[in-house]
């Protein structure tokens, strides 16, 4: 007996001298069955179907556990068609990515899934791994980030915690008012002072504390609050001073969407990604744990406030398990992609 694989299936036909009236015996088109894993060795695994034993080679990898389970789609005298049923509904994967992750309208190309189950089989990412991938950003090409370098700078001189959030505030400002508004959410959740409380008059005051310090300094930072804000598309590292040490923020950002991740203490790892569309911003904000994503979700209103305050109209606002989401992603890429051909002997 020889099985062929054809996409996601597979076909049992019979051979001179073999029968396989046995294995199809009670089962009917749309029944499933269990086929046992005996044993595996790299790709190769010998399978019982029904007290027959298979020899399989997946091209794909075999599948977890000790159990793979086939749908019977058609059967005649001289064979039968089996068909492994998808984990999960494979065409959720574009409304995944685009509510999770910096992807467009154009996500559901198969070209661009593919480039992606091939990235995330390969490299077992993070989120912000797989947003830099989605953003076409390669961080190994980026250059030094001069906001974080400045304020460690200023920090060895001893300047007050609060005027290195001013600076870092004023810095952010020139992102786009939802990316702003959301530092200053993790601000609070930090325990820092969101600082800028005197609009222009505190940045002249910020400007000639440094002025007196060190003119290298004073000038770099000019040219920091002069640069323009962000591109089309792009990456930055983002530094929020601390009484002990300060905390990384990393922003990836593509056409209208941003992606921040940043950790605090109480909460592990957070990732928030931001969507502005139709004069609506909606937000997704992930956590490593469900106790995080429930403390997340209790302190919903800081984050509307801090909103509302910088003038963002807010759409929807959802909060997720980022290892189940990206858990989830494997899962739907893998079955996005067909079955290669399998050549499977008794």
């Amino acid at each position: 007996m020889k099985i062929t694989g054809y996409g996601d299936s597979l076909r049992i036909t019979s051979g001179p001298g073999r029968d396989i009236g046995s294995l199809l015996k009670g089962i009917s088109v749309g029944d499933r069955v269990e086929a046992r894993i005996i044993s595996r060795e790299g790709n190769i695994a010998l399978l019982d179907i029904a007290g027959k034993r298979i020899r399989a080679d997946f091209t794909t990898g075999i599948p977890a556990g000790n159990i793979v389970e086939l749908v019977l789609s058609e059967k005649n005298s001289t064979g039968a068609l089996f068909r492994l049923p998808p984990r999960a509904d494979a065409s959720e994967l574009p409304a995944l990515l685009k509510q999770f992750f910096l992807a467009g309208d154009g996500v559901a190309d198969r070209g661009t899934i593919a480039e992606l189950w091939r990235f995330v089989s390969s490299n077992r990412a993070g989120l912000a791994e797989i947003n830099l991938f989605l953003a076409g950003i390669k961080k190994d090409n980026l250059k030094e980030n001069k906001i974080s370098d400045l304020i460690n700078r200023l920090k060895n001189l001893k300047v007050p915690l609060q005027t290195l959030t001013d600076i870092s505030l004023a810095a952010a400002a020139k992102l786009p008012a939802p990316v702003f508004s959301a530092i200053l959410y993790l601000m609070e959740r930090s325990g820092r002072k969101q600082g800028l409380t005197a609009g222009d008059e505190r940045i002249d005051e910020i400007l000639g504390d440094i002025e007196v310090l060190d003119d290298g300094l004073f000038t770099d930072l000019l040219k920091l609050l002069a640069e323009p804000g962000p591109d089309k598309a792009g990456y930055g590292r983002f530094t929020l001073p601390g009484e002990n040490e300060s905390s990384g923020l990393e922003y990836i950002y593509r056409d209208n969407t941003f992606f921040i991740t940043f950790s605090l203490s109480e909460l592990g790892r957070l990732g928030l990604l931001i969507r502005s569309e139709k004069g609506h911003t909606a937000i997704s904000i992930g956590a490593e744990s469900d106790r995080a994503v429930e403390k997340l979700e209790a302190n919903m209103d800081q984050l509307k406030q801090s909103l509302h305050q910088n003038g963002v109209a807010t759409g929807q606002i959802t909060f997720f398990n980022t290892k189940k989401v990206i858990d989830k992603l494997y899962m739907l890429c893998s079955d996005f992609q067909l079955i290669s051909g399998l050549d499977v002997k008794i």
